[in-house]
């Protein structure tokens, strides 16, 4: 992956995040992280840096978070997401938004939310 570091710090040196409707917890450090901080250089460390999945799952639930999203089409996190909780917190919930059959009839959010 160091090999592609100079390219990808250029192409994605444009971003500017917008303020996040929801906190997003970042698996590369494992914590809230704020829209300031999500430029080229957060994400040449996602790319590069241990995943930290299990530390921003169970930090969400110590500051109350307790329905988790999955945003992808297999679904193939809620099992880990639900692991990550277990003896964390109790009254979570997990659910997939995207259909891996790539159902085009709904959206897949308001599918979700109902």
């Amino acid at each position: 992956m160091d090999a592609l570091r100079a390219e990808l710090l250029d192409s994605l040196a444009p971003l500017r995040p917008d303020v996040p409707q929801r906190a997003l917890y970042s698996t590369v450090s494992g914590r809230p992280v704020e829209a300031a901080e999500l430029d080229a250089g957060y994400w040449w460390r996602n790319v590069r840096e241990p995943v930290r999945f299990v530390d921003s799952v169970r930090v969400a639930a110590r500051l109350g978070a307790r329905y988790f999203v999955e945003i992808g089409p297999h679904g193939t996190l809620l099992k880990h997401i639900g692991d990550s909780l277990t003896g964390e917190c109790s009254g979570f919930a997990t659910l997939s938004v995207m259909d891996r059959n790539g159902a085009n009839d709904v959206d897949p959010f308001d599918r979700a939310l109902a």
